[in-house]
């Protein structure tokens, strides 16, 4: 065993080291798999090895550059934790321990990269405690760094991942200080960093993934700012990875349910942009890609998620009168959807409605909306009053099975 080791041989400084990466990495695991007690012991137990090896051997740098590590690790585990002073003073030691090897040791970028990550975290954690000002001088450091990174090694992808990384929480901080025209740049440059990566290294698919948020973020930018033209660009730009990123990853429900959610964004610009047909397509793409969200979630909790967007989709639809995808999208759900699901009423609600526009199925549709209030009761709905009254349902009030139902819930 290494802690056997470790005792026996004290001044052989491979022993303690390795003790010290295995527990790291046994931390690392065990933080991932939910027992964040246990990784909290592993991780101090980790950077004490380390804090003493960078004691005991001043001259070796990486122990210095572990002992920072783990002490980022174990700042991040205390954040998620809701344990944010202690959390900060593991992060001091970080910081402390990082600045001096970058100061020390200049040509080596490792120190001057973990440096800047450190940074980039530390300013998302001072922006979630209300600190903005101090945020932005630590995107100031970190960007700083990655700059000179990148410009010395214009090459190393991961120099250019990171610094756009840091364009793009930058970017919300300065949205959030209503910065606009700052934040837009911020958001640009991170855009045109992941777009070139995404670009020159078509198989790394994370450059896609990644490639969607400042896109995202810049249509959101540009609703505040009053230029739907623009909201319209970046929408169909983060539509665009997203679609290689759900090309690469198909069987993952969340990424297609994140892009139905891109489709129903830009759809909402088409409408005010008075672009109806536009924006029922991107409606029915958006249904597309819901249903088979709810087809690939493999548990009732993401089933649960995607079927309510399934019905605000459906909604959209409505409004623009186009009745048939919006039904057959519901009435599946009787079929697909789990057993915990309780938004039978709103369902047969909007079938009421597809009912309401069709000519030739409109029977169909009520008969199914009959079929999900039957259930919704069955799971215990019993506000008779509120069916009575909604507007909603008017296409089934004159039917006898219809005032049967009110009958049964009222005790008539």
């Amino acid at each position: 065993r290494l802690e056997e080791l470790v005792r026996r041989y004290p001044t052989i400084p491979d022993h303690p080291k390795e003790l010290g990466r295995a527990d790291a990495n046994l931390a690392v695991f065990l933080q991932l798999n939910d027992r964040a007690a246990d990784a909290e012991k592993v991780y101090r137990r980790a950077l004490h090895v380390f804090e003493k090896m960078a004691r005991d051997f001043p001259a070796v740098p990486d122990y210095r550059h572990q002992a920072a590590v783990n002490a980022t690790n174990l700042g991040n585990l205390l954040k998620a934790l809701d344990r944010p002073a202690e959390a900060e003073e593991a992060w001091k030691k970080a910081r402390d321990r990082l600045t001096k090897l970058a100061d020390d040791l200049p040509a080596v970028p490792v120190y001057r990269q973990d440096l800047a990550r450190h940074y980039n975290e530390w300013g998302i954690f001072l922006t979630s405690t209300d600190r903005p000002r101090d945020a932005e001088d630590a995107w100031d450091k970190a960007l700083q760094l990655q700059r000179g990174l990148v410009a010395e090694f214009p090459h190393n992808p991961e120099y250019r991942q990171d610094l756009a990384r840091s364009y793009l929480n930058f970017g919300i901080l300065l949205t959030r200080r209503n910065r606009f025209g700052p934040a837009e740049e911020s958001y640009d440059k991170a855009a045109a960093l992941l777009a070139e990566l995404a670009t020159s290294y078509p198989d790394v698919m994370v450059y896609c993934q990644e490639a969607v948020l400042p896109e995202q973020n810049l249509a959101l930018l540009m609703k505040v700012m009053d230029r739907p033209r623009e909201a319209e660009k970046h929408w169909r730009r983060a539509i665009d990875w997203q679609k290689k990123w759900v090309r690469a990853k198909p069987k993952l429900p969340k990424e297609r349910a994140a892009l139905a959610a891109l489709h129903g964004h830009l759809a909402t610009v088409l409408l005010e942009r008075d672009k109806k047909a536009e924006a029922g397509a991107e409606l029915r793409e958006a249904l597309k890609q819901q249903t088979a969200a709810v087809e690939l979630s493999p548990a009732d909790a993401g089933k649960l998620s995607a079927i309510a967007g399934i019905l605000v989709l459906a909604e959209g639809l409505l409004q623009l009168q186009e009745h048939a995808d919006a039904a057959a999208a519901i009435m599946a759900l009787g079929k697909t959807a789990p057993k915990e699901w309780r938004e039978q009423v709103r369902a047969a609600k909007l079938l009421a409605g597809c009912a309401a526009l069709a000519k030739d199925n409109a029977a169909t549709y009520a008969d199914e909306a009959m079929a999900l209030l039957r259930q919704a009761i069955e799971n215990g709905y019993k506000d008779g009053a509120a069916l009575r009254a909604a507007k909603e349902l008017q296409p089934l009030k004159e039917r006898d099975d219809f005032k049967a139902l009110l009958g049964r819930i009222e005790g008539k």
